[in-house]
């Protein structure tokens, strides 16, 4: 009966220890996926300020221009207002919506690259789930055989 137990003690720490190596092994997972979401955002946000700056070069080459159409055309000045209230300043109001646009595009790849990962994360987790149970399985098995064997040696 004490070879028994001794088994059973053995399997339950084997089976704690199997526990700490899947729990450690989904800590590493998790931190190698934020590693990979931070290099990403980084990546992205490197992208954005060149953008940004190529803008502010092109609002100023805008302005330039209606500077100099403003001098051109001293006659007709009411007809260049009505233009330039229907128009004014349209470089800039494109910019502000490829901003927008461009906000968007990121915040929609945020999304799904999170969306990804946890999809990738319940897969995994699903995947040793099913490891663990069949693992579990097989020990039981193996007690069931251990059991039978002593039982037959027993009589």
């Amino acid at each position: 009966m004490k070879v028994v137990m001794m088994m059973m003690m053995m399997m339950m720490m084997m089976m704690m220890m199997l526990m700490l190596l899947l729990l450690l092994l989904l800590l590493m997972m998790m931190m190698m996926m934020m590693m990979m979401m931070m290099m990403m955002m980084m990546m992205i946000d490197d992208d954005d300020d060149d953008d940004d700056d190529d803008d502010d070069d092109d609002d100023d080459d805008d302005d330039d221009d209606d500077d100099d159409d403003d001098d051109y055309d001293d006659d007709n000045d009411d007809d260049y207002d009505d233009d330039n209230d229907d128009g004014g300043g349209g470089g800039c109001d494109d910019d502000e919506e490829e901003d927008e646009d461009g906000i968007l595009y990121y915040h929609f790849f945020i999304f799904y690259f999170i969306l990804l990962l946890l999809v990738v994360v319940v897969v995994v987790l699903f995947l040793l789930l099913l490891l663990l149970l069949l693992l579990l399985l097989l020990l039981l098995l193996l007690l069931l055989l251990l059991l039978s064997s002593l039982l037959l040696l027993s009589f």
